[in-house]
C-alpha cells in the first residue's frame, strides 16, 4: 500500500506538474485519485505509529504489574520475616528463655546436693539434715520463679511457630520462583547477593530453629508419662512442682529412688537450640536490613542497561568456530588478520626495495 500511495503520488504530481488535459477533463476522477492516494501512504503509517504506541504501552503496563507484584510479594514476606523474629521474642530469648536455662540448672545442682549428701541411700543417714533441708527450701523458692520465665517465653511464642513458618516458606517461593523469573523478563534488578544466598539457605529448609527451640520448651503431643519426664522444659518444670510438692523426706526418698533425672545434656541441648534461634532472627534480621538499605524494590523499577555481551572463552570460541556462521566468521578474521601482517611487512621494508606488485597489492 505505502509503494503503491507512493506511486500514485508521484504520478498525480507529474501531472499537475506538465499539465494532463485528461485529468483536467475529470476534476472527480483527480480527487478520487488524490483521496485514494492519501489512505494508501495515511494507512500503513497510521498502523506503524498506532502499533508502536500500542506496544509502548502495553510494555509499560508490563512493567507496572511485575513492580506492583514485586512490591506486594516483598512486603509480605518481609512483615512475615519481621513478625516471626520480633523484637519481643527477641527479648524473650535474651531473658526468659536464659533464665529458665539458670533455673533448670540451679534445679540440677540442688538434686545432685542432696544426692551427695545422702550418699545414694537413707540407711545411716541421720534425719532431719539442716543442710538438705536448706537446699530444699532454696528449691521451692526457685519453683514460681522458674514457671514464671517460662510461661513468659510460651507466651510470647505461642504455639503457632509451624504455621508461621509454612506461611513464609510460601511467601519466599513466590518471591523466589514467580516474581524473581517476572523481574529477569523485564530487566529489572533482583536484591544484593548477599541477602538472597543468606536467606536461601534459611528458606530451604523444612523447619525453622524457632520450631527446633520450642520443641525444647513445649509438648507438642501429649502423652501420658509413665514416671516423671524432662524431655522439655515445661515437662521439667512439671516434674520439679511434683518434687517439691512432698514432704522433705518423701522428696530425699524418690529422688533416691529414681535418681537425678535433670541432666546437663538437656541444659546444653537447650541452650544449643536457644543460640542456633537466636542467630535465625539475627541473620533475618540483617538480611532484610541490607534489602532496606537498597530501598528494593521501589528504587529499582526500571530496566537495568544491556551490558555488552561478554568476550567468548577459549572453549567457547573453539566451540563456535564448528558452526558454520563460526566458521565462516573465522575465515574473515584470519584473511583480515593475514592482511594486516602483509601490509604491515611492506611498510618496514626499504622503498628502494619495493617490487611493483607489491605497491599494486598494497
Amino acid at each position: 500500500m505505502l509503494v503503491l500511495g507512493g506511486s500514485l503520488f508521484t504520478a498525480g504530481t507529474t501531472c499537475d506538474l506538465i499539465g494532463n488535459p485528461l485529468l483536467g477533463k475529470y476534476p472527480y476522477l483527480s480527487n478520487i485519485l488524490v483521496g485514494f492516494t492519501g489512505f494508501l501512504i495515511g494507512v500503513p503509517v497510521a498502523l506503524v505509529g498506532l502499533s508502536s504506541i500500542t506496544t509502548q504501552r502495553e510494555e509499560q503496563a508490563t512493567l507496572d504489574r511485575v513492580n506492583r507484584l514485586s512490591r506486594y510479594a516483598w512486603f509480605t514476606f518481609r512483615e512475615q520475616l519481621n513478625k516471626l523474629a520480633s523484637d519481643e521474642r527477641c527479648d524473650a530469648l535474651n531473658k526468659q528463655a536464659r533464665d529458665v536455662r539458670k533455673y533448670y540448672d540451679e534445679v540440677y545442682v540442688a538434686f545432685e546436693s542432696i544426692l551427695s549428701y545422702v550418699g545414694g541411700s537413707t540407711v545411716g543417714f541421720s534425719w532431719p539434715n539442716a543442710a538438705v533441708v536448706e537446699i530444699i527450701d532454696g528449691m521451692r523458692q526457685i519453683e514460681p520463679k522458674f514457671r514464671a520465665a517460662l510461661n513468659s517465653l510460651t507466651n510470647t511464642f505461642g504455639f503457632q511457630s509451624e504455621d508461621e513458618w509454612a506461611q513464609i516458606s510460601g511467601s519466599w517461593r513466590i518471591l523466589d520462583e514467580y516474581v524473581r523469573l517476572q523481574r529477569l523478563e523485564q530487566g529489572l534488578e533482583w536484591f544484593n547477593d548477599d541477602s538472597d544466598a543468606g536467606l536461601r539457605k534459611w528458606m530451604n529448609r523444612e523447619f525453622s530453629p524457632v520450631e527446633n527451640f520450642i520443641k525444647t520448651v513445649e509438648v507438642r503431643a501429649y502423652t501420658a508419662p509413665a514416671t516423671f519426664s524432662v524431655s522439655t522444659m515445661r515437662s521439667a518444670l512439671d516434674a520439679f512442682n511434683s518434687y517439691v510438692s512432698m514432704q522433705d523426706t518423701e522428696l530425699v526418698e524418690y529422688l533416691i529412688y529414681t535418681g537425678n533425672i535433670f541432666t546437663e545434656e538437656a541444659s546444653i541441648n537447650f541452650n544449643g537450640k536457644l543460640d542456633a534461634c537466636l542467630m535465625f532472627f539475627y541473620d533475618l534480621k540483617r538480611y532484610i536490613g541490607l534489602i532496606e538499605s537498597q530501598y528494593w524494590p521501589r528504587g529499582y523499577t526500571n530496566p537495568k542497561e544491556v551490558e555488552q555481551e561478554p568476550e567468548l572463552t577459549m572453549t567457547e570460541y573453539l566451540a563456535s568456530i564448528a558452526t558454520p556462521e563460526g566458521a565462516k566468521q573465522f575465515e574473515k578474521q584470519l584473511k583480515g588478520l593475514m592482511a594486516e601482517r602483509y601490509l604491515e611487512k611492506l611498510r618496514r621494508r626499504p622503498k628502494g626495495n619495493r617490487s611493483g606488485s607489491d605497491l599494486r597489492e598494497q
